[in-house]
């Protein structure tokens, strides 16, 4: 609304740069929260290959879309190791792109015809069978010691200078 334009570029980079990354770092650090243990515990109740490729499909798909045409997007969603890189920061830097496009050229963003771009990325993840780690890699702890060192700082001069 403010046609904030370098400051929607500061925030979308540090987003899709910067948090959606060390976010999904530290999710792949533990075990519980791997998007490649969700989609190998989906193959390996199958009974045939061509079964386990549907299975793990259908894992997907519960997490993203929740039906062909995205019925009840995110209405499963997770926040696991993998996905959130693949699936959330790509959905995430698509509309960035598409609102700085919009801004810079003085046309009104769509949301009707970002929804079916987005919808293209979306299917885009669920079909295209990459494969994930079901084994952490990393500490984290260390992890998460980095990020809070990282980020607690600034944080914490934000809240001491009051309300924005």
């Amino acid at each position: 609304q403010s046609h904030a334009l370098p400051e929607l570029l500061t925030a979308g980079g540090v987003l899709v740069y910067d948090l959606l990354p060390e976010l999904d770092s530290l999710l792949c650090s533990h075990s519980l929260f791997l998007l490649g243990r969700w989609l190998e515990s989906a193959r390996a109740v199958a009974t045939s290959a061509r079964e386990a490729e549907q299975y793990e499909l259908n894992a997907r798909n519960q997490v993203t879309l929740w039906g062909p045409s995205g019925n009840i997007l995110d209405y499963a969603n997770k926040q696991l190791g993998g996905l959130v890189l693949d699936y959330y920061a790509v959905r995430w830097s698509l509309f960035v792109s598409v609102l700085v496009e919009s801004l810079n050229s003085g046309r009104p963003f769509h949301q009707e015809q970002f929804n079916q771009a987005v919808f293209q990325v979306e299917r885009g993840f669920i079909y295209n069978k990459k494969r994930y780690p079901a084994v952490p890699a990393g500490d984290t702890v260390e992890i998460s010691r980095k990020l809070f060192l990282k980020y607690y700082p600034s944080a914490l001069r934000r809240s001491s200078a009051g309300p924005a």
